[in-house]
């Protein structure tokens, strides 16, 4: 973290710019003329991807066993509701994001609103929500390997395989270079819908 957002916090910045343009303020930690990897360099097909297939892996199976309990008519209704309620708090959080450049995370966020206590104690809370995120990741990568593997081997071997894998394949720096593996995981689980529905 940066001096300036230790001491004190993010100010919002003044627009003038034309909608669209990427302001370059102090703020901004991933700025593109630093002497460090770019990492704005997803694009925007990719980055639809990420985020559909990021919607798309926290439930969407689970969605025809829920219309299964209400209905068809009443699903449709309340899927279109959460769906708009979803946008609706995107377009607030582009707002916030576009009055406060310097805000990456909730942890920037807590700094802004609560001050350094409470981005201390969010940050606390958001690695040990990260830290419960890649257990279940582990748990259901083992589970899953164990199954292709037709049982063979322990658990044990297989969250081993999962974490060292995980390791690997999250010290790659930007999205950029993972966009192929979205698309592999995109396919895989439109693949997975089509087959439980």
């Amino acid at each position: 973290m940066t001096a300036e957002k230790t001491e004190s916090t993010v100010k919002p910045v003044e627009n003038d710019s034309l909608p669209g343009e990427i302001l370059e303020d102090d703020g901004e930690v991933f700025k593109d003329n630093a002497d460090h990897a770019k990492f704005r360099a997803l694009g925007l097909i990719p980055t639809i991807i990420v985020l559909i297939k990021l919607c798309f892996a926290t439930g969407v199976l689970s969605i025809p066993a829920a219309l299964g309990v209400v209905g068809y008519g009443p699903g449709v209704v309340l899927l279109t509701l959460w769906s708009a309620l979803t946008m609706y708090y995107a377009f607030v959080m582009y707002l916030f994001r576009m009055k406060y450049k310097g805000i990456h995370n909730i942890v920037d966020a807590a700094m802004l609103m609560g001050g350094p206590i409470a981005r201390e104690a969010t940050g606390a809370l958001f690695l040990l929500t990260w830290t419960l995120c890649t257990g279940s990741g582990f748990v259901g990568l083992s589970q899953g390997l164990r199954i292709l593997a037709n049982g063979k081997g322990c658990s044990i071997v297989w969250t081993l395989v999962a974490a060292i894998a995980t390791g690997i394949l999250s010290s790659i720096r930007t999205l950029g270079k993972l966009a192929i593996l979205t698309w592999i995981g995109f396919a895989s689980i439109f693949t997975a819908v089509f087959i439980v529905v």
